[in-house]
C-alpha cells in the first residue's frame, strides 16, 4: 500500500498531544494527506497554511511559529 496506510497503526497509537501543520498549496504532499494524518492521530489538531507549499517552517516561519506557540499555550502543562 501507500506510505500513509502503512503508518496508520502508528498514527492511531500516538498518545502525545499532536499538532499537524500543513501547507495548503503543497504539491509533493497534498492537503488531503495532511488531513488524513491529523484524522488518524487521536486528538490531533490540524493547522493549514493555505498559501504555503511543502515546507511550512521555512516558507512561512512566522505563521508556523505562531501556530506552534498557540498550540503549546493551549496545553495544560504551560
Amino acid at each position: 500500500g501507500d506510505s500513509l496506510s502503512s503508518h496508520s497503526a502508528s498514527f492511531a497509537a500516538m498518545t502525545a498531544p499532536t499538532l499537524v501543520v500543513w501547507g495548503g498549496s503543497a504539491s509533493v504532499t497534498p492537503l488531503p494527506q495532511g488531513q488524513l494524518i491529523a484524522k488518524s492521530i487521536p486528538g490531533a489538531q490540524l493547522v493549514v497554511l493555505p498559501w504555503v507549499g511543502h515546507m511550512p517552517p521555512i516558507e512561512a516561519e512566522d505563521a508556523f511559529t505562531g501556530a506552534v506557540l498557540a498550540f503549546l499555550r493551549s496545553r495544560t502543562w504551560l
